[in-house]
């Protein structure tokens, strides 16, 4: 039995391809276990797809008093107006990164119930719940592996280290941009470059099949998919470039809210969008961010992709110029600059390295070496 422990939308979003993949294997077993105490992910429209595909899943923990009296909590809280809620963010953050409400016991009762081959989780999730599920899997000799939700493309200046990387038995890395600091001899033993489950060829494509939405294109407008950051943030919807290009009544916009909250599901904001990731590059003309992933679906779909790299903090580096698969934009004045050249058929972007950029972020992902399929035969490789 595989088994996924899975938290945030984000978790769920870069994993799912390949709970996908190793269900699809009759011989496989995959389990799914919500660690989200404060939402429900048994809502979210890919676990419905999953389960519909015959993954099991659970909400973890089982009740109990102290999670009972917490989420009876959650319910009076819910009552409040947004605008109380918001201002009690510190308060859900606190618990979102110190609490599990499971320990070691019950994760290796779980392990064992389910004949738990091997246990997965994003590498992104508090440390306490690392911990506690790292020290159950080590106690049941049980391979845990992590896998990162975000594809990593900025050029940061942040590296993983041997610390970050102490828990778990693999990491597997989805492209060769992303950064260690590590010992040789843990590179080997612990690092798989298998590509991105998230924008393989595959896993687009079985999108489509989940998300049907079409668009037709009904008058002249440019369509502007916004993908926001939130409030506070460097590229949150009330940026004054945002405001601007709202007046202007040639311009169709939609805005994406990053899909990473752990607020109660009345505040999140992504859960209110008109569409989501896929649907809104699939309905853009131009697509605008400060956000990296969203870039490498936008670019295999051919979209313009104009990138506020203005926005962008120092410690995040400098987008890769050397692949020019983006419209890097210094300033707002020119990103209204190139929109009015794009509305008046005088925008020319000549789009460089797109099958080398696409190799280096998302891997080999082809007919007979598939990112989906190396990494379901990982998988299977080490049951």
């Amino acid at each position: 039995m595989h088994i996924f422990f899975l938290d945030l939308f984000t978790d769920i979003d870069a994993i799912s391809p390949i709970i996908y993949k190793l269900n699809k294997n009759k011989n496989n077993q995959v389990v799914v276990c919500s660690t989200n105490y404060i939402q429900n992910n048994k809502n979210n429209d890919l676990i419905k797809q999953l389960e519909k595909e015959g993954v099991k899943y659970f909400n973890f923990p089982i009740k109990k008093f102290s999670l009972i009296l917490f989420q009876t909590l959650l319910k009076i809280l819910s009552l409040l107006p947004q605008i109380i809620l918001k201002k009690l963010r510190f308060l859900f953050k606190f618990f979102y990164r110190n609490f599990a409400f499971f320990n070691r016991e019950e994760i290796i009762n779980f392990l064992k119930k389910n004949n738990a081959k091997t246990v997965s989780i994003d590498s992104s999730n508090p440390p306490v719940k690392l911990k506690i599920i790292s020290e159950a899997c080590s106690h049941l000799k049980i391979d845990l592996i992590f896998v990162p939700s975000g594809a990593e493309i900025i050029n940061v200046k942040i590296f993983n280290t041997s610390k970050d990387l102490e828990l778990c038995t693999y990491y597997l890395s989805q492209n060769k941009l992303e950064k260690f600091k590590i010992p040789e001899r843990i590179m080997k033993s612990k690092i798989r470059f298998l590509g991105s489950p998230r924008y393989c060829d595959e896993w687009l494509s079985h999108l489509k099949k989940i998300y049907k939405k079409k668009f037709n294109k009904r008058n002249n407008k440019i369509n502007l998919g916004l993908f926001v950051t939130p409030l506070g943030q460097n590229f949150s919807k009330h940026n004054s470039a945002i405001k601007d290009l709202t007046k202007d009544k040639m311009l169709n916009l939609k805005i994406r809210n990053k899909p990473r909250d752990y607020m109660l599901e009345k505040c999140c904001a992504y859960l209110k969008d008109e569409l989501n990731t896929p649907e809104i590059i699939n309905w853009a003309d131009i697509i605008i961010t400060v956000q990296s992933s969203v870039i490498i679906e936008a670019i295999k779909k051919n979209k313009i992709v104009f990138f506020l790299e203005y926005l962008i903090p120092n410690s995040y580096g400098k987008w890769l110029r050397q692949f020019k698969c983006v419209q890097i934009i210094k300033s707002k004045n020119e990103l209204l600059k190139k929109i009015e050249e794009v509305k008046n058929n005088k925008y020319s972007f000549k789009l460089k390295n797109k099958k080398s950029y696409l190799k280096l972020v998302v891997g080999n992902d082809y007919k007979y070496n598939k990112v989906l399929d190396r990494y379901a035969k990982f998988y299977n490789n080490i049951c």
